[in-house]
């Protein structure tokens, strides 16, 4: 199970240079441990250090029991993408016509090089390159000839027209230095450590909301109609809605956090992702159950089982293919069983055409292609040409037995 890779950001932040050059993943591990516990984190039981990949990692310090509260986190560590959005540079990218995504991602850049900015600490922990599209020119090249690499082609694209749109009437105004590259790391770890924007939410409001994520769904969440002040599990109810009694049940599959709507300025934030300094470190595990719960004020997260002394913490990034996760988090899995393979074509040779068991095959294999409703098609000299195809997924036991593969 590869977790994701981490790498420094470049030696010319001045905070991730030690003696001796770059900052290594134990420096990290340390400055990103004294910014959380200065902000009022409680780290009871856990240690941020190096794992065997390099990268860092959360490992337990002592046994943690079954659903208890691990890692909580105060409002403060919290990097809401709507106080982000109400920062002086991003309301400068948006009155220039950038679009939110742009303007939280430039807020993050000016994060990463001002070292005075709240979440300087923890954003210049993150690692140098989080996705492909912050990938060398190099590393790029590895993907040539492939869909990841058009998408790449594309992104960088995008983002490349709208920072040479409204990053030169900034500069102006301000007297920080953002490049090009900075506003592509910032969108490779916002999106690569984005969470629902709903724990944020839970947050400053009064109720609370847990998300429970585990096997081969999309994480499912659950709103509480208040939040409970003793510190205790938080219920699962009521979103608040109108039309809805107190205490009613509401429940909801979670998509991706990245998107965003724009809409009225109160809303701006639309569906772009929080961010959750400690959490965010957690490598990935298939299948892993875990629920994230907040409410007012505190954030945690809770495992079904225990977690024995010396273990390694993981999350579940979702039930995403290889593309997905190399697109969005910069490594892929072996043996991903969310892979499949798309665009496949099968040929057939027609069948005789003078009648007889040519032809009896031939009408057979039409009437089965329209029965399953397979795409196809056939070609000027009677052969068949089947897709395209996908092949993944896991086969139906009735198929199986049926010969329909």
């Amino acid at each position: 199970m590869p977790p994701r890779r981490k790498r420094t950001r470049s030696a010319d932040v001045a905070t991730a240079e030690v003696s001796g050059g770059r900052a290594g993943a134990d420096d990290r591990g340390i400055r990103l441990t004294a910014w959380l516990q200065e902000r009022g984190c409680d780290l009871d039981g856990l240690e941020i250090r190096p794992d065997a990949d390099g990268g860092l990692g959360v490992f337990a310090t002592k046994t943690l029991p079954a659903m208890s509260a691990i890692g909580v986190l105060p409002r403060a560590v919290v990097l809401d993408p709507r106080d982000a959005l109400s920062s002086p540079i991003a309301q400068r990218a948006l009155a220039l016509g950038a679009s939110p995504p742009f303007a939280l991602w430039l807020s993050l850049a000016k994060g990463l090089r001002d070292s005075t900015d709240p979440f300087h600490g923890y954003l210049s922990t993150l690692p140098e390159a989080p996705d492909p599209c912050a990938w060398s020119c190099e590393e790029r090249g590895l993907l040539e000839g492939t869909p990841l690499s058009k998408q790449v082609i594309s992104q960088r694209s995008l983002l490349r027209a709208e920072f040479d749109r409204v990053v030169p009437s900034i500069a102006k105004q301000i007297s920080l230095e953002i490049a090009f590259d900075d506003l592509i790391w910032a969108r490779g770890v916002h999106q690569s450590r984005c969470f629902p924007l709903e724990l944020a939410e839970a947050l400053s409001a009064g109720r609370g909301v847990t998300i429970s994520n585990g096997g081969k769904q999309p994480p499912v969440l659950e709103w509480a109609p208040s939040a409970h002040k003793g510190g205790g599990r938080r219920g699962a109810g009521d979103r608040g809605g109108e039309g809805k009694a107190c205490g009613a049940k509401e429940s909801a599959a979670l998509g991706d956090s990245t998107g965003c709507s724009t809409s009225t300025p109160g809303t701006i934030a639309g569906t772009l992702g929080c961010m959750l300094p400690l959490l965010d470190m957690l490598q990935h595990e298939p299948g892993k159950r875990i629920t994230w719960d907040a409410s007012e004020g505190a954030m945690s997260f809770r495992y079904p089982t225990a977690v024995t002394s010396g273990a390694q913490l993981y999350n579940n990034y979702g039930p995403k293919d290889s593309g997905s996760m190399l697109l969005t988090y910069g490594f892929a899995l072996e043996q991903n069983e969310m892979d499949k393979v798309e665009g496949l074509y099968l040929g057939c040779r027609g069948g005789g055409s003078g009648g007889g068991d040519g032809a009896a095959l031939k009408a057979a294999r039409l009437e089965a292609l329209c029965e399953f409703e397979i795409e196809h098609r056939v070609r000027e000299d009677g052969s068949l040409l089947i897709g395209p195809l996908s092949l993944g997924g896991e086969v139906d036991e009735d198929d199986e037995e049926n010969g329909v593969l």
